[in-house]
């Protein structure tokens, strides 16, 4: 996936007045999605999306456990909006990896979350997740 394509699609399901808007929440929401992956696991996804992206979700060194309300809390904090909105953006982004990434590097990804980070994805990529009893 081409990364105008990438962004032009978080602009439009997270509702994102600009393009310049979409790039900061695309940006923050997979800086926030890196603190939680392994390292491993992070440049092996990183590899996989548009190359203006993959500094973002290689930025942190820390890895972190944390659930849905943490990680939508940390997006609201750095997009200084509130939790709806937010979540509405994590949302957004987290919708374009299944199709951004490889089916199996995106399965491999979801084994490290916990199931209320994974209901942020798609609804496709839930349900298929869900049907491998994870």
């Amino acid at each position: 996936m081409r990364y105008n394509e990438f962004i032009t699609i978080v602009q439009d399901r997270g509702h994102i007045a600009t393009f310049e808007q979409a790039e900061r929440t695309a940006r923050i929401v997979l800086e926030v999605l890196g603190e939680r992956l392994s390292e491993g696991e992070t440049i092996d996804v990183a590899e996989q999306l548009p190359h203006e992206l993959r500094s973002a979700l290689l930025q942190s060194t820390d890895v972190s456990s944390f659930g849905k309300d943490e990680f939508i809390k940390r997006v609201s904090e750095r997009e200084y909006v509130g939790l709806i909105e937010a979540e509405e953006h994590v949302r957004a982004v987290l919708s374009i990896i299944p199709t951004a990434i490889s089916t199996e590097e995106f399965y491999d990804m979801l084994s490290q979350l916990p199931q209320d980070i994974r209901e942020l994805f798609s609804l496709r990529a839930k349900a298929d997740f869900a049907g491998l009893g994870m």
